[in-house]
């Protein structure tokens, strides 16, 4: 269940962290699984899981420091939440599988970022907070104008990233044929 952030469940959270021990891979997808539960409720999270999108947008931060087990199902998962579910990821160290918390983020339209060094891991987390607490737009949409000789176009990535303050987004396009001069795009 969640939990107002009052002083005394902040503290009783840090004390349930501290008693933790670390004891091999990192079981990220149970954890997801139990938010999107605790973030929705259980008609909207059997829509979620199906890919019925709803009207509310959530924000899941994924935040470990080591490998993590069954990873294709940890991103699955992403991709079925996505349009209710924003997911930003954070490593740390240089145990933490890079690509795949850059993959984990691309699929949960969110940010990721990876603090290797202990004493950076406080600003980098607070700066990902702060992009994720102002988004600027959501649902972002990219068209071309349809030109003859241009085939099999494909955008990456295939579903766009909101847009959150001070974090870019970066689309590109692949195709067959050649663009004009006159070739406008629409965002």
């Amino acid at each position: 269940a969640l939990l107002r952030a009052s002083p005394g469940n902040i503290e009783k959270a840090v004390h349930w962290v501290k008693r933790l021990h670390a004891g091999g891979l990192t079981d990220i997808l149970s954890p997801m699984e139990q938010a999107v539960y605790a973030l929705h409720s259980h008609k909207q999270v059997e829509e979620i899981q199906k890919g019925i999108s709803t009207s509310r947008i959530s924000m899941m931060f994924v935040i470990t420091d080591g490998a993590v087990e069954n990873e294709r199902d940890i991103c699955r998962f992403a991709q079925r939440i996505a349009d209710t579910t924003r997911i930003f990821s954070f490593g740390i160290g240089r145990d933490c599988n890079a690509y795949f918390l850059r993959k984990l983020a691309s699929l949960g339209r969110g940010y990721t970022d990876i603090a290797l060094i202990q004493r950076e891991v406080k600003g980098q987390m607070s700066a990902l907070f702060k992009c994720a607490k102002l988004p600027i737009l959501t649902e972002l949409a990219v068209s071309l104008q349809q030109e003859k000789g241009l085939s099999e176009i494909m955008w990456c990535p295939s579903r766009f990233p909101d847009l959150f303050y001070n974090a870019p987004v970066m689309v590109s396009m692949k195709y067959k044929g050649k663009l004009s001069n006159g070739t406008s795009l629409t965002v």
